[in-house]
């Protein structure tokens, strides 16, 4: 490899990036103003600042709205709380197979194990927070051998993206700071330049704003090398003052960056947010809280109008500043009682805060946890906010494409490759043959919001329940056009139920096919104890006398 010439490219391509993301920055940080004034980092140097950042920030509505946001999306969609994921193969006959349910359940819990154990949790509310703000989030996860995983959030501003052929983030370069403690520690004093090694010794922390880290397609890609630099995804980091040398170089086998976007336009690389949209409303709300806390000053300590003469005798009636006029003969306010109409002020000021919140769905997710509350079903959520849950639901769609599921696919891959997941079926084993390249196991999502949306079918099947109730007392054939199997299966996997719980449909054929020969021995005893009862009953019949009985046997007898 020629590195002086990889690492002029490297410059060159940061440098065009960072050109190209200029655009974007002046909106950010006016977003960072109004919703997130800590937040964001476009200069390196803004590390560890604590002077004051929301100069803008007057009313703290929009600030609220955007914690809303990140809390129900972060409690609603990967709560470590409950289950929001599961394993899964794409054949519904094999997924059912209890080899492989059971392979599938035991892999979705060692890989949750592995999450708890991490920073995931920590992580993924700044990607919310970002998504619902800026449009755009990033972070790397990266191997750890403490952790298993280790991800890291990068604020907006800190990196620049770009897009694959299919519209899909696969390159990032980020500029920061470390410490040279940090750098020793990350990649080793050997690899850092003489600079780094002196400040050890004198001032290990002192901070070195220009590391650069680059991940995206190898160009050197080799399958056959066994060398890391050879893999399908290249990392590089280095220092911008050193033009010679990397800190590091490796490769990886997924791409070690989520960039997942909130919505996206045409050939745009990074995305639009509800934020944007609630950006115009934030700003008049910001005008409209001035201007009623100077109306309620002038009110409540308004400047005052006085007599001329109290003036000549050296009397000055605070508070407020004193106009002494001619005109007037007593103290009073300088404005009439009909000047400040702060009540309509107030009104559209709350307009304001309520458009806001809407826009950042704060009523979607305050009535999901009101509804928990109240224990009412997800079908009547539904039923009351289908509108608000449909227009949260391509946001969804994206979010699972571009974060939920490679985070959990390269978290996977990193495990299985530990040794952390159990080797799989045969049968699973053949079906990964067969795939090819395809990927056999998949990922569904089972958290409470992405369960809400799944409500249209749930319904469905509730509804059909209901009407064969009502109808199968006087029409019993009704129930033979009902699968009440399959009815179960989706609606188990729909609200999420552990594979180990539902039985497989081999399972309930042996339990039916049992009961149904208990029932049948049954039967032949209760059967067999009738024959006893009436072989009694007849031993005992008096056949002597002349009655019906005597008058059969005897001309059976004739």
């Amino acid at each position: 490899m020629d590195l002086a010439g990889m690492r002029k490219q490297d410059d060159a391509l940061a440098t065009r990036l960072e050109t190209e993301r200029s655009s974007w920055d002046s909106h950010w940080t006016d977003l960072a103003a109004h919703f997130l004034p800590r937040s964001s980092r476009f200069s390196t140097d803004e590390r560890n600042r604590g002077s004051k950042k929301n100069t803008k920030l007057i009313n703290g509505a929009p600030a609220r709205s955007a914690r809303t946001l990140t809390a129900g999306m972060f409690s609603r969609i990967t709560s470590p709380a409950r289950p929001w994921f599961a394993y899964t193969v794409e054949d519904q006959d094999l997924a059912k197979y209890q080899p492989v349910k059971e392979w599938l359940d035991d892999s979705t819990r060692r890989i949750r194990g592995i999450l708890a154990g991490s920073n995931y949790y920590k992580s993924t509310p700044a990607m919310f927070r970002d998504l619902g703000v800026f449009g755009t989030h990033a972070q790397l996860i990266d191997e750890d051998d403490d952790d298993v995983v280790r991800c890291y959030p990068f604020p907006i501003g800190s990196y620049c993206l770009s897009n694959s052929a299919r519209l899909a983030v696969d390159l990032c370069v980020r500029k920061f700071a470390m410490t040279a403690r940090q750098l020793a520690q990350r990649f080793g004093v050997e690899n850092c330049p003489a600079e780094v090694a002196s400040c050890l010794k004198n001032n290990p922390e002192q901070w070195f704003d220009d590391v650069v880290h680059i991940a995206g397609p190898n160009p050197n890609h080799n399958p056959r090398m066994l060398d890391s630099r050879f893999k399908r995804y290249s990392s590089r980091y280095f220092l911008q003052r050193d033009a010679h040398r990397y800190l590091s170089l490796k490769g990886y086998d997924e791409y070690p960056i989520i960039a997942p976007r909130w919505q996206t336009n045409g050939e745009d690389v990074y995305g639009e947010s509800p934020a944007m949209l609630a950006l115009p409303d934030a700003r008049s709300l910001m005008i409209y809280e001035r201007r009623l806390a100077q109306g309620l000053e002038k009110k409540v300590n308004p400047p005052l109008k006085a007599p001329l003469d109290m003036k000549q005798e050296g009397i000055d009636p605070q508070p407020g500043k004193t106009v002494f006029s001619g005109n007037t003969e007593k103290i009073g306010s300088l404005y009439d009682g009909n000047t400040f109409q702060l009540g309509e002020a107030d009104a559209k000021a709350q307009r304001l805060e309520n458009a806001i919140a809407s826009t950042l769905y704060v009523d979607l997710f305050l009535m999901m946890t009101n509804s928990d509350r109240r224990q009412i079903t997800a079908e009547e959520i539904r039923a009351r906010q289908e509108e608000q849950i449909l227009a949260i639901g391509e946001p969804l769609e994206r979010l699972n494409d571009e974060a939920l599921g490679p985070a959990l696919d390269r978290i996977y891959a990193i495990a299985d490759r530990r040794g952390m997941i159990a080797p799989p079926p045969p049968e699973l084993v053949e079906y990964q043959r067969r795939m090819g390249n395809a990927k056999a196991v998949k990922v569904s999502y089972v958290s409470a919001l992405h369960q809400v949306q799944r409500m249209v079918k749930l319904g469905q099947i509730d509804r059909a329940v209901q009407f064969l109730g009502s109808t199968a007392g006087a029409f019993p054939d009704v129930l033979d056009g009902f699968d009440f199997d399959q009815a179960w299966d989706e609606y188990a996997e729909g609200v999420g139920l552990p594979p180990k719980i539902v039985r497989s449909q081999e399972e309930r054929q042996k339990r039916r096919g049992a009961r149904a020969q208990a029932q049948a021995q049954q039967q032949q005893i209760a059967n067999a104890a009738t024959a006893v009862d009436g072989a009694k009953v007849m031993s005992e019949t008096d056949t002597g006398g002349q009655n019906a009985l005597t008058d059969l046997m005897r001309s059976v007898g004739a």
